[in-house]
């Protein structure tokens, strides 16, 4: 997650530089821990990598869709063919509140 802290602050080599093969190992059997690598990838625009890890994050379980249309940590690739598919290929509904930004204050 500090990467993308990192990353979106324009410190993109102290970003990869926490994206290490520990992290990785994490990432490869913890849905989040792949979500938030493969947003960290897709800031410091490395493609092949961020749709490799956003795939894996989907296999391990981590199919909140609802999420993943709406991060802006994806923007760069939202138009992307490959990336669309994934996203597409995602048939679990989101279970969650359907609009976060619409709750208010009482």
């Amino acid at each position: 997650i500090y990467a993308t802290f990192l990353s979106a602050l324009g410190f993109n080599d102290e970003a990869r530089a926490q994206l290490t093969d520990e992290v990785k190992k994490t990432a490869d059997t913890d849905h989040d821990a792949a979500y938030w690598l493969a947003s960290a990838y897709a800031m410091e625009g490395e493609r092949e990598d961020a749709l490799k890890w956003l795939r894996r994050a989907i296999e391990l379980g981590n199919e909140n869709k609802h999420w993943f249309e709406r991060d802006k940590n994806w923007d760069s690739l939202r138009d992307d063919p490959e990336y669309q598919e994934i996203i597409g290929s995602i048939h679990t509904p989101f279970s969650g509140d359907p609009d976060p930004d619409s709750r208010t204050n009482e």
